[in-house]
């Protein structure tokens, strides 16, 4: 009998390992310490007559004892390391630009490949198919090579670029482009310049060849910062914008753009406290938008159907879970936000909550603007007018929460869908650069709209290139690994124009803006014959059709 008792005492303990840790690898309460308990039961009952038990009573009350306090102590203890709760926008930041994991801080396989020496002669190619074949022969060998049109026609996109930015720059002074006056008669004004995620710096160098030859008086009085959030591409700009570099024209700032513009000590923190805030700042972002982190903002069927103040409620926001998988190395729990996202054996899925992030808040009130009583953003100086999109935008701008929550149940009623990716970082972007800035214009490039996209309005695409460059899409946020692929956003250039307006509008500030497809700008400003293949096919201009161009400017009246 001595055997059988210590065979059972073995047992449970065994049963009580068992039960241990299976509840400290799950969040909710397993079936083990319920069948530990249960087991002393039935042994305390069943040997209760047994003299052998009666002389050993002891052993059993304090096992008994042992394995109740441990169900008290597995059901008070917490496992805080094991499971993460990110906002969308958080999750998305960490998949693109986490040092460790991140999309755009692979060192080895950044997704840009490195500009070309020599540009293509596009005057040399017979039709579209001999361009796309000189195209996939240069990028085709990278397999995370993604190509943009700065790269594509440099230096013609870039050098566009330029003359845009000193036609506003000139128009800002009350100087023309085309004037004769020079600078021994009227001092250069100082010229600033702020690109938002440089690339390779492909852009800034065709920017300041382009002015050193055509206005180098400029020079004297110009700065040209770029704001880059991934360690490799700002490495990148270091090396090939160095000569600009050292002549103290150009600066690399390898940091999150509106931790940048909120934390730049060299700028007075209110507006109006020194002569450099009322300095005009020129910002440039080409393609940077689309890689912005986004927020999701779901509604229910009710809430559109019938709208009333209760309605409010029925708005959330979501947040990607991430769960560690059960334990089997000694039980070593993970301390390391990055080593959980890394980790292949955790899972990922979405959760709702109620409105409550303020940002989101602010970014859903204004990028879902009412549309009446507007203002045409059409630029009547368009070379092409026929081309050109007309765009309305009110210069109402309403702080109501419930004039907001209609707004955007509206919007999500007119595209059928019940969820809506919120641009929040390009908002608290938008809100940092015209807190900042009295005088500043903003000039985006980007997709205004991407081919397999997910569900919900202004959705974003998945995407992987495989070894052989094909594109490969996801259909969920969370299915892919962390870093695995690019996430890319459409930009809504009507509610992007909104937003502008609408973070400017606090003050007696004038503003003006304009959105384009860009063939017109690029009719407007490139040098598109130099771009043409022999057939008269153009992929400057012909390509790309899906993105546009905004031109927002904010000026304080003199």
């Amino acid at each position: 009998m001595g055997f059988i008792f210590s065979g059972i005492y073995f047992a449970a303990i065994l049963l009580v390992s068992f039960a241990r840790d299976r509840w400290s690898a799950k969040s909710n309460p397993p079936l083990a310490p319920m069948l530990a308990t249960t087991a002393i039961s039935t042994i305390t009952t069943t040997t209760a007559t047994s003299t052998l038990v009666r002389r050993r009573g002891w052993v059993l009350c304090g096992l008994r004892h042992i394995l109740l306090h441990h169900r008290q102590s597995l059901s008070t203890t917490s496992t805080p390391q094991r499971r993460r709760s990110l906002l969308v926008r958080d999750y998305v930041d960490a998949c693109l630009y986490n040092e460790r994991c991140g999309y755009f801080a692979n060192a080895s396989q950044p997704p840009l490949q490195p500009t070309p020496e020599q540009p293509f002669d596009f005057q040399a190619f017979e039709n579209r198919a001999a361009y796309q074949v000189a195209v996939a022969r240069r990028y085709g060998s990278h397999p995370r090579a993604w190509a943009t049109p700065v790269e594509l026609f440099h230096p013609f996109y870039g050098r566009a670029i330029a003359r845009h930015l000193l036609a506003q720059h000139d128009e800002q002074h009350g100087r023309r482009s085309d004037a004769t006056t020079t600078t021994t008669t009227i001092p250069p004004s100082p010229f600033r310049i702020v690109e938002v995620g440089g690339g390779n710096g492909t852009l800034a160098e065709a920017v300041m060849e382009y002015i050193s030859s055509e206005r180098p008086e400029l020079l004297r009085t110009m700065s040209y910062d770029i704001v880059e959030h991934s360690a490799p591409l700002a490495a990148r700009q270091r090396t090939r914008l160095s000569s600009w570099i050292d002549r103290g024209i150009v600066r690399i700032h390898q940091d999150h753009v509106v931790r940048w513009l909120n934390d730049d000590r060299s700028h007075q923190a209110s507006r109006g406290a020194s002569e450099r805030d009322r300095e005009c700042r020129h910002f440039v972002l080409l393609e940077v938008l689309d890689n912005m982190p986004h927020d999701l903002v779901c509604g229910s069927q009710v809430a559109r159907r019938v709208f009333d103040r209760e309605g409010i409620s029925q708005l959330q926001q979501a947040r990607v879970c991430i769960e560690q998988g059960p334990e089997h190395l000694g039980g070593a729990r993970i301390v390391d936000e990055n080593e959980l996202l890394m980790r292949a054996d955790t899972k990922r899925f979405m959760e709702a909550e109620p409105l409550s992030d303020p940002l989101i808040i602010r970014a859903c009130e204004a990028w879902t603007q009412p549309l009446e009583h507007t203002t045409d953003l059409l630029d009547h100086t368009a070379s092409t007018p026929a081309a050109t999109t007309t765009m309305k935008i009110s210069t109402r701008a309403s702080s109501n929460l419930f004039g907001m929550a209609q707004r955007l149940l509206n919007a999500m009623l007119s595209t059928a869908d019940d969820e809506w990716y919120v641009p929040t970082t390009a908002h608290a972007m938008l809100e940092a650069i015209a807190a900042r800035f009295d005088n500043h214009s903003i000039t985006i490039a980007d997709f205004h709209a991407l081919p397999d996209v997910l569900t919900g309005r202004n959705g974003p695409v998945l995407q992987r290139l495989t070894p052989d460059h094909r594109a490969v899409s996801f259909e969920s946020l969370v299915l892919p690994s962390p870093g695995s692929c690019d996430i890319m956003f459409p930009t809504d250039f009507a509610c992007l124009a909104a937003a502008h307006r609408h973070v400017c509008a606090d003050d007696a500030r004038d503003w003006h803006g304009w959105v384009l497809p860009s063939e017109a700008f690029l009719q407007r400003y490139a040098e598109s014959d130099r771009t043409a293949t022999r057939s008269g096919f153009n992929p400057m201009l012909h390509d790309f059709t899906n993105t546009s161009i905004f031109f927002g400017r904010a000026r304080m009246p003199c």
